[in-house]
């Protein structure tokens, strides 16, 4: 699919397909622009963050497809043009076979890749919750999905500070729900031992894989160097949900 996107960049900007009005151009420069723009802020792309220029590249090797199959048709009226557009309908079924790759049901593949998140009793925790509990996240998205709220974002690696946070004002605040962020576990409680709020602090903590690792290891770690404790609301393969508690 790469290969073909990237041959039919070239045919078109050679001249093949007669007229390339911006409206076709987009769709390239939608992959390319996005590649290009997280080589720049070095993030990496993860599976989650594939699906806008894979859906932009399939459509400009569609648009480019059709473009230079008219255009032979028009240049080549007769056997020749009826060729070339052949040619370019088995390159059409290249890319679909590319595609399908691997055994089993599309729906099992595109779950193992890309799973949902759906934790088993995580409905009797989110109605278990008062206003006064502070619920933190280790992800912001995850969090309101789950839970409908976020009231921190808990940032405990570097690799997602120094791609995640923003800073609005003077505050520090997460890129996608702006939920205040927090580095550290023990920062959770210092509103408890100030007494400016009371109930619960409870984290939610989904395990992502990043380039740097998997997340999972990120929480029992924080919670160590600040000798802090925790219990287990909830404990599946995708997340865990805790409450904290201070045993210094």
């Amino acid at each position: 699919m790469l290969w073909l996107a990237l041959a039919l960049l070239v045919a078109r900007l050679a001249g093949l397909g007669g007229e390339w009005p911006a409206g076709e151009r987009a769709a390239h420069l939608g992959w390319v622009g996005w590649v290009l723009w997280f080589g720049v802020i070095d993030s990496g792309i993860t599976v989650n963050y594939v699906l806008l220029p894979t859906v932009c590249m399939l459509a400009a090797i569609g648009i480019d497809l059709v473009a230079i199959g008219q255009h032979a048709a028009a240049v080549w009226p007769g056997a020749r043009g009826q060729v070339a557009r052949a040619a370019l309908a088995g390159a059409t079924l290249l890319v679909v076979a590319d595609q399908w790759p691997g055994p089993g049901s599309l729906s099992a593949r595109l779950a193992s890749v890309r799973p949902t998140i759906d934790l088993p009793g995580m409905a009797a925790v989110r109605d278990s919750l008062r206003p006064s509990d502070k619920v933190a996240c280790t992800d912001e998205l995850a969090c309101l999905l789950l839970v409908g709220r976020v009231d921190a974002w808990l940032a405990l690696d570097d690799y997602v500070r120094d791609r995640f946070v923003v800073v609005r004002g003077s505050n520090a605040v997460g890129v996608y729900a702006t939920a205040p962020v927090v580095l550290r576990p023990a920062d959770l409680l210092e509103h408890r031992r100030e007494g400016a709020r009371s109930g619960r602090t409870i984290v939610v903590d989904v395990f992502k894989e990043y380039a740097v690792g998997n997340s999972r290891t990120w929480l029992p770690r924080a919670l160590e160097r600040d000798g802090l404790g925790m219990r287990a609301l909830l404990q599946t393969p995708q997340a865990r949900v805790v409450e904290l508690g201070d045993l210094r």
